[in-house]
């Protein structure tokens, strides 16, 4: 059995295009972070907006995988 993959390399084009993204946004925000506390905390300058979905999802995921 072959398959065709004719959409091969665009599939690997967005995937390269995603990790460089990727890469180029976690260089930038590294350059904000300056010691562990920051980096844990978000140097305490998360909205409430951002933080409760961002809680919620780890709580989620968490209660997921313990069942």
């Amino acid at each position: 059995m072959e398959f065709e993959y004719e959409y091969a390399g665009l599939i690997i084009a967005g995937i390269v295009v995603i990790l460089i993204i990727r890469m180029i946004i976690g260089y930038w925000a590294a350059k904000k972070v300056t010691t562990n506390v920051d980096y844990v905390l978000a140097g305490r300058r998360l909205p409430l907006w951002m933080a409760a979905p961002s809680i919620m999802a780890t709580w989620f995921a968490a209660e997921t995988l313990m069942g």
